[in-house]
């Protein structure tokens, strides 16, 4: 799989995620301009203010679309996917906030004190923030001032793989194969589901697990008979039909 940078910023609350984000963002729009982040953020609490109207709406209809003067708003009752594969990202990076059950990327854990770094420490950890100075053995924990070089360790070491526990890789999970690539003992290029294969299938929001193997003999197949109906031309296939 191409590297990819990604990163999920994992905290409780009040221990500046939001802060760090916009911090991030902020570098991320003085240093490196051309760069497009998609951020995706996760949480509790209640739609903010201001969308009170539009929130009367959303109970009775599937998809409400609100339009303001900064852009638009998507409400829908679908949980949408996260993406899978770099090429799903509307932008150059993906920055998540919150998402604590997603392990197939980097972390930047926001903590408010030492036991936190007990509690929410997989493996998985790029870096650690802190909004206040506090020791923790063996932790190298970064502060506001230091939000640049959090971002550019990002740009560097963030990585997105897709989550389907496929054991191609010789690890028994993607998170496996994560912890490795966090540690230095493994490359994102050691995924074996490369997203520029020319194939892919798709079953509800999931998109399935295609080998190099699996996908060129699925692809051989679908395009051998497309081949014999009249009318087929060059161009891309969409199929689409219920299990």
């Amino acid at each position: 799989m191409i590297p990819f940078p990604a990163v999920a910023v994992v905290g409780y609350k009040k221990s500046g995620k939001t802060l760090l984000l916009e911090g991030i963002l902020e570098t991320l729009h003085r240093d490196s301009p051309h760069l497009r982040p998609h951020v995706i953020k996760h949480s509790q609490e209640p739609l903010p203010s201001g969308m009170e109207d539009t929130m009367r709406l959303f109970p009775h209809a599937s998809t409400v679309e609100g339009l303001f003067r900064e852009g638009s708003a998507l409400l829908t009752h679908k949980l949408l996917p996260l993406p899978t594969y770099p090429e799903e990202v509307e932008g150059d990076l993906l920055l998540l906030e919150g998402f604590k059950e997603v392990f197939r990327l980097p972390r930047i854990l926001c903590l408010r004190s030492p036991q936190e770094w007990e509690e929410l420490s997989t493996g998985l950890e790029l870096a650690c923030f802190s909004l206040s100075p506090m020791e923790i053995p063996g932790v190298t924990l970064f502060g506001p001032q230091e939000i640049p070089e959090l971002t550019a360790r990002l740009l560097t070491s963030g990585f997105l793989l897709p989550g389907f526990d496929c054991g191609g890789c010789g690890k028994k999970s993607c998170r496996a194969l994560a912890r490795e690539i966090v540690a230095g003992k493994a490359s994102p290029k050691e995924c074996v589901n490369d997203s520029s294969q020319e194939i892919s299938v798709q079953v509800g929001n999931q998109r399935l697990s295609l080998n190099g193997f699996t996908g060129n003999a699925l692809r051989n197949v679908i395009s051998a008979y497309l081949k014999t109906l009249k009318g087929t031309g060059d161009g891309p296939v969409t199929i689409r039909f219920r299990l």
